[in-house]
C-alpha cells in the first residue's frame, strides 16, 4: 500500500465516526442525541452498525498514522492511540444507559469501553496541539490557529463532561463533531501535500 493511499485513509476514517452515528441516531427507534450517548448505539438488535462503525474507523486511523509515520512521527503517535482507542469501542461495548435500548439493562461492565473513549479524547484533544506546533513552526498559520481552536473548543467540552448524567450525550456529540471535522481537515492536508506531512514523506522514501 502507497503512503499516499495510506493518508487517504484518514480522509475516510477521520468523518465517518459521527457521520454514521448520526445516521443512525436519526433511524434507531427511541434514540435521543439529547439523552443517550452515541456508543450505546451499539447495542440493541443493529447494534453491529455501531460496532462495525467502531471498527473500521479505528482500522483506517491506524492506516492513516501508518502514512504520517516517516514525517511526523508525533503527529502518527496521536492517529495511532485513536485508532487503537476505536478498536476498543468495537471489542468492548458500552452498557445500556438512560433508557436505551428500551428494556435492556446493564449487565456487564463498560470498564474497557471507558479506557478506549478517554484514549480517544486524550489523542484527539492532544493531536490538536501538537498538529498546532508542527504547522506553526513551518509558518503555517491558518491551520495552525485552526488546530488549537479545536483543541481548545474539544478540551472545554471534554472536561465540563459528566458521562454519568444524560445531559452530557449533546457535549459528546459536539465533540465528535468539532474533532471529526479537525482530523478531516488534517487528513485532506496531508493527502495534498500541500507544504505539509505528505510532502516530507515523499522525500524521506526517496532517500531511503
Amino acid at each position: 500500500m502507497t503512503n499516499k493511499l495510506l493518508l487517504g485513509c484518514g480522509i475516510a476514517g477521520a468523518p465517518l465516526f459521527i457521520v454514521s452515528s448520526l445516521v443512525q441516531a436519526a433511524l434507531r427507534d427511541g434514540f435521543d442525541l439529547r439523552r443517550h450517548h452515541l456508543s450505546s448505539l451499539a447495542l440493541g438488535d443493529f447494534g453491529w452498525v455501531q460496532t462495525a462503525t467502531f471498527a473500521v474507523t479505528g482500522l483506517l486511523m491506524l492506516a492513516f498514522a501508518a502514512g504520517l509515520w516517516p514525517a511526523f512521527r508525533a503527529g502518527a503517535v496521536c492517529f495511532g492511540v485513536y485508532g487503537i482507542a476505536m478498536m476498543l469501542g468495537a471489542v468492548f461495548p458500552d452498557q445500556p444507559a438512560f433508557g436505551f435500548p428500551p428494556g435492556m439493562t446493564a449487565d456487564g461492565d463498560a470498564t474497557m469501553h471507558a479506557v478506549g473513549a478517554i484514549g480517544s479524547f486524550i489523542a484527539e484533544v492532544g493531536g490538536c496541539f501538537v498538529f498546532a506546533v508542527h504547522f506553526l513552526r513551518r509558518g503555517r498559520k491558518g491551520i495552525g490557529m485552526y488546530s488549537i481552536a479545536s483543541g481548545l473548543a474539544a478540551a472545554y467540552l471534554v472536561v465540563t463532561m459528566d458521562p454519568t448524567q444524560s445531559s452530557s450525550a449533546p457535549r459528546l456529540v459536539a465533540t465528535c463533531l468539532v474533532t471529526g471535522a479537525w482530523m478531516t481537515a488534517v487528513a485532506v492536508d496531508a493527502w495534498r501535500g500541500s507544504g505539509s506531512a505528505v510532502a516530507t514523506a515523499q522525500e524521506a522514501v526517496a532517500r531511503a
